[in-house]
């Protein structure tokens, strides 16, 4: 009986020691323990150590969108021109325009004088402009109405004359030389055709002209930009040798760069003779001959040639 006692009683005091668990504690988990471990038990029954808190990292400060910037303005377009007048199914220019136009795209111009009937006129030319194969070469001109009240129309009374009251169908090129002509009535189709053709090719075989001007007249400029004098001066002969007219734009051009040239050929001249004048004949010589060589104008090589032979008569006299 004691000895029961005894063992009850030492049970009942282990059972209340600390740390000891009972039967069904022992599948619960330690983290639901009446009495949290202390960290060195912790370390001894095995397990690790607990971590250090890292501290709470600082979210960075959200960046606010960049502002868009305003977007760059696109370039106006320029205004559209204005629709052309339209007659038998022909867009027509004025005087004043039509010869730009014609000028920039060197296309030969159809010039329709009306006269005084106006509209009377143009139905004569309906039946005429209006057919098919007269639309199809037209559109190689710049057709122009040449009313009365039309602008610019002084200014094709220069090439054509007065037009005041006259009825006609004029074709001019793209420098206002006369091509064609078609006084009072209305032409017959394949005459007026016929004459288109001839008209159109004239033109063009003016506007290749211009081209070969233009490309000899770049180079002329080029050579004496570079004091490449002889080169500038074959140039300039080869852009005088077509026969254009003295008055057009493209031959005043052509002058301009001649002046360049004389500028140089003048200065060079006196220099000449001035060592003639002193009696510098050997340099003098020298000084023409230099010049044939660099400026091979025919006829100013045939005068500085008479110069060589003057010089040479000075010396040979006693």
């Amino acid at each position: 009986m004691r000895l029961r006692l005894s063992i009850s009683i030492l049970l009942i005091t282990i059972a209340a020691a600390p740390g000891f668990l009972r039967a069904g504690d022992a599948a619960l988990p330690r983290s639901h323990s009446s009495h949290p471990a202390s960290p060195l038990a912790t370390q001894d029954d095995g397990g690790e150590p607990p971590q250090p808190q890292k501290p709470a990292e600082k979210k960075p400060a959200e960046e606010k969108p960049a502002e868009k910037e305003p977007a760059e303005k696109e370039p106006q377009k320029p205004p559209a021109k204005p629709a052309l007048p339209e007659r038998c199914g022909v867009s027509w220019y004025t005087p004043e325009a039509g010869a730009t136009e014609a000028a920039k795209a060197r296309k030969p111009q159809l010039v329709v004088v009306p006269g005084g009937e106006g509209d009377g006129y143009w139905k004569q030319l309906a039946s005429l402009l209006e057919h098919r194969s007269v639309q199809k070469v037209l559109g190689h001109f710049v057709a122009v109405d040449a009313s009365p009240e039309s602008p610019g129309l002084a200014q094709l009374e220069h090439s054509l004359g007065s037009l005041q009251n006259r009825q006609m169908i004029v074709v001019i090129d793209f420098e206002g030389r006369l091509l064609a002509r078609w006084k009072d009535d209305v032409p017959r189709r394949r005459v007026f055709l016929k004459g288109l053709r001839q008209a159109a090719k004239s033109n063009d075989e003016l506007a290749t002209t211009h081209r070969s001007v233009e490309q000899e007249l770049a180079k002329a400029r080029y050579a004496l930009k570079l004091k490449e004098y002889r080169q500038a001066v074959l140039h300039v002969l080869a852009a005088k040798k077509p026969a254009l007219p003295p008055e057009s734009d493209l031959m005043a051009q052509v002058r301009d760069v001649q002046k360049g040239i004389d500028d140089v050929y003048r200065k060079r001249e006196d220099e000449a003779k001035e060592l003639e004048e002193k009696r510098h004949y050997v340099a003098a010589i020298e000084k023409y001959d230099k010049m044939i060589r660099d400026f091979p104008f025919p006829e100013r090589m045939k005068e500085l040639r008479r110069r060589i032979t003057h010089i040479y008569n000075l010396i040979q006299q006693p």
